[in-house]
């Protein structure tokens, strides 16, 4: 559980306002929503059809775009390094800058390269090590999509609580503002630090440069290649030192808030576990310990329900919590009762029952459609 003081941190002092600007801040000094945003404050944000507040939420949607196209800004970079070729693409199989990433990690995982395995794409593998920036850029981005589902996850279930059926309680309410804050300010970092860390120019004498040092590399005996290895890694340690992304999650105040953020989905997501072994339906539930199977239908649906809500409370985010404190209430009281939970899921999933486009073209889980027919009950 997280500690008090982290948890009462997340709900204080992000909300204060900045140079009398009447609106708070996030952590990075940009207009967020702070820790104790209003319901009003909500709606009248979220509802904006023009103006500062618009302008706000189309800032933040438009986060996640704009990191996609700086990725895809540095794939030509990437390509004319060779890199491409770690990924081993199969015809017809697209290359994407974070897939890259992803690989060149997980070369990077214990026991590190092993150059014997990479076999032909050695030498690319070599190029990438010894690639500062590259390297810098990899570590800049770890995480991000995380950061941006966050970020998605966050604003729609505030929209949710104007356009649906969404209710969140102040403490909740204050729980999603600065959890948006967090991610948006994150997203925010990894932009400038993709700026400054944009691929330099490879020209012949850079080419000769790189193809020598890679040769020296696979070349060298173990003890200098783990020198040379060493050595980047130090360089590498002290470019990333200095980024935004680094400089802001080093901030005392910021990692509390962010190991709070962990220990409440951590949480949140054993309490998941819980209710759905209560629920009497799905694997979890059907695989349920002797002593839960045993109970009758209505008490496994009421101890679903308490432990759901009690995942709610710790992470509001949590899309299982909230189905299963919907599947609850749907069993006692039918759909005037669960439809709150269940909108907050479908939110959380991406659907919005009066919103056509959310659900074309999409085939629904079994979940998904037991909550969409609960939010479209008459």
């Amino acid at each position: 559980m997280a500690s008090r003081a982290a948890l009462c941190l997340l709900l204080a002092g992000w909300s204060a306002a900045a140079g009398g600007d009447v609106h708070p801040r996030a952590f990075d000094g940009h207009r967020g929503f702070g820790a104790a945003p209003t319901a009003d404050d909500v709606r009248r944000t979220m509802q904006a059809r023009g103006g500062e507040d618009l302008e706000f939420v189309r800032s933040l949607e438009g986060l996640e775009a704009e990191l996609e196209r700086r990725f895809a800004a540095s794939s030509q970079a990437c390509r004319d390094r060779g890199y491409d070729a770690l990924l081993e693409l199969e015809r017809g199989e697209e290359f994407s800058v974070p897939r890259l990433h992803a690989a060149f990690r997980a070369r990077l995982a214990p026991p590190g390269p092993d150059f014997d395995a990479a076999g032909p794409r050695a030498g690319v593998l070599a190029a990438m090590l010894l690639d500062d920036r590259f390297r810098a850029r990899v570590r800049a981005a770890a995480g991000w999509e995380e950061e941006a589902r966050e970020l998605r996850r966050s604003l729609a279930v505030l929209r949710a609580t104007t356009d649906g059926y969404v209710v969140l309680s102040d403490a909740e309410r204050g729980k999603v503002g600065v959890r948006a804050d967090l991610a948006a300010s994150r997203l925010r970092a990894l932009l400038h630090d993709l700026e400054v860390l944009r691929p330099a120019a490879l020209d012949d004498t850079a080419r000769r440069a790189r193809e020598q040092a890679v040769a020296r590399l696979l070349g060298a005996a173990p003890a200098e290649r783990r020198a040379l290895l060493a050595a980047a890694e130090d360089r590498v340690d002290r470019m990333t030192s200095m980024l935004f992304g680094a400089r802001l999650v080093a901030r005392p105040e910021v990692a509390e808030v962010l190991a709070a953020r962990e220990q409440a989905r951590e949480q949140a997501r054993r309490l998941a576990e819980t209710a759905l072994e209560y629920l009497p339906e799905g694997p979890a539930g059907e695989a349920a310990r002797p002593e839960v199977a045993a109970l009758r239908k209505h008490e496994r649906m009421r101890l679903a329900g308490v432990a759901g809500a009690a995942g709610l409370e710790a992470d509001p985010l949590n899309e299982n919590c909230a189905y299963a404190a919907g599947r609850a209430e749907d069993f006692g009281w039918g759909p005037q009762r669960s439809r709150a939970p269940f909108d907050r899921y479908l939110a959380l999933r991406g659907i919005r029952a009066h919103d056509r486009r959310t659900t074309k073209g999409r085939e629904l889980t079994p979940w998904e459609r037991t909550a969409l027919a609960a939010v479209q009950a008459p």
